[in-house]
């Protein structure tokens, strides 16, 4: 007596299961992508330790300079000044030098002229040197002297402002290295579900098919039997 074959009842294919993705630098994982079962996709990225410190070194340092922006403290303040009153006194000693030499003419002219310097003419003569060349003269290097004093104070300004930008493109770059640590596991994990998807798809699509046809087949000899027992 032969033996009845057993029907076996072909199962559906199971929906595949999150892929999540990893990005490494070096030996070191800095980013991944993975199911959470209480928070659903999680995308997270780790800094290198290099990348922390350096993080770090660069927000400390721009915390300190933000709170100095557009002030002096009194020390520099002080040296400002000191440069810029011995940067006077240097152009007021040069320029005495060559006026007292006009000066020394100025007396001997009026002098030999007027036998002595206790004279009216004289003193208007030096009055006049004095209003038209000396006054103006020590004006123009008072004003420079300040000119210099602020011009330090913007060069300082400055210098902090390019030391920002050069703190905020480390910043940046870190950023740039956190988009990415994020970005890259999330595109190989979209590519291998998509993949994943795919093939599901294509193995339900089959499954649907055999059973569609299977239950096609199913109904045709069921119907053939019934016609032949329709002839008795």
């Amino acid at each position: 007596m032969s033996k009845k074959k057993k029907k076996t009842t072909q199962k559906a294919p199971a929906a595949p299961k999150y892929t999540g993705g990893e990005v490494y630098y070096g030996n070191q994982l800095v980013g991944q992508s993975y199911m959470d079962p209480n928070k659903g996709v999680v995308t997270k990225y780790t800094p290198t330790a290099e990348q922390e410190e350096s993080r770090k070194a660069a927000q400390g340092r721009i915390n300190q300079i933000l709170p100095t922006l557009g002030q002096t403290s009194p020390e520099m303040s002080k040296q400002y000044d000191d440069i810029s009153h011995a940067w006077m006194d240097k152009q007021t000693a040069a320029y005495d030098r060559e006026y007292q030499p006009l000066l020394r003419n100025l007396r001997e002219d009026y002098s030999s002229r007027f036998g002595g310097l206790s004279n009216q003419p004289y003193i208007d003569a030096l009055t006049d040197a004095e209003t038209r060349q000396r006054q103006p003269a020590m004006l123009d290097i008072s004003r420079q002297g300040t000119l210099m004093k602020q011009d330090l104070y913007n060069q300082a300004q400055q210098q902090k402002l390019n030391e920002l930008q050069s703190l905020g493109y480390v910043l940046n770059s870190d950023q740039t290295n956190f988009l990415n640590a994020l970005q890259n596991p999330q595109q190989s994990s979209q590519q291998a579900n998509a993949f994943n998807q795919q093939n599901y798809s294509a193995a339900l699509n089959q499954y649907n098919a055999e059973r569609q046809a299977q239950q096609q087949n199913t109904a045709n000899l069921a119907n053939g039997i019934f016609s032949v027992l329709g002839k008795f």
